[in-house]
């Protein structure tokens, strides 16, 4: 076999596992963050168990009860949270705590970065990230993606002193551990039909989970 033959090979198993890197990625992420809000929850038990004396089967078998009824009632409270925050009364209570919460200096500061980019990960409905839209960048003839957080509908500074209507695009690097805001002319944006969600999913595995076009529409919500 010479090298011609040879070189579509290599490019395949690098293009294997650099879709394989991207997968594990997102999967470890998420395991290390659950093993520390695990961890962040149980915490009190060791202090608890370690004034009891306990043989070390019992204090084995005591510290897993533990630790297990902690995570359910941690599950249990944010259940909680998650049905109330859907009544009336809930919504207005998450709204009066909010505006307490921004008048604090420094912690408004830490609680509305927070909320920005738990916005963002909700998806396409009440999100940070509005729409998708393709952008010719860095240069014309290359089409960068990226997410159209503010429509600038009303009067603006930027806009006005550029006599064009601009819209806010973010476009996150892949994988989106950061990006650049930039300033696009509406016209020179393509708004796409994707969701926001399968845009991210698309720039986190860098491509290799293009979404199935065209697109399924989502059930009605009852």
């Amino acid at each position: 076999m010479n090298n011609d033959h040879k070189l579509p090979v290599l490019m395949m198993i690098q293009n294997r596992i650099i879709a394989g890197v991207f997968i594990v990625i997102p999967i470890g992420i998420t395991i290390w963050l659950a093993v520390i809000f695990f961890d962040l929850i149980t915490d009190w038990i060791d202090p608890v168990l370690e004034n009891l004396n306990l043989t070390d089967t019992e204090n084995q078998w005591l510290t897993l009860a533990m630790r297990g009824a902690s995570l359910l009632v941690t599950l249990a409270v944010l259940f909680i949270i998650g049905q109330i925050a859907k009544w009336a009364l809930g919504r207005r209570l998450m709204l009066t705590f909010e505006r307490i919460v921004l008048e604090i200096p420094m912690v408004s500061t830490i609680y509305s970065t927070a909320k920005q980019v738990v916005d963002a990960m909700k998806g396409s409905e009440g999100g940070l990230f509005k729409k998708v839209v393709l952008v010719e960048y860095p240069r014309k003839g290359l089409y960068a993606m990226g997410f159209m957080t503010n429509e600038n509908k009303s009067e603006n500074e930027l806009s006005i002193k550029t006599g064009t209507d601009l819209i806010c695009v973010f476009m996150p690097f892949a994988p989106p551990t950061a990006g650049n805001l930039i300033f696009v002319p509406r016209s020179d944006c393509i708004f796409l039909e994707m969701r926001v969600s399968d845009g991210m999913k698309l720039i986190i595995s860098g491509g290799v989970a293009a979404p199935e076009y065209p697109y399924k529409k989502a059930p009605p919500k009852n």
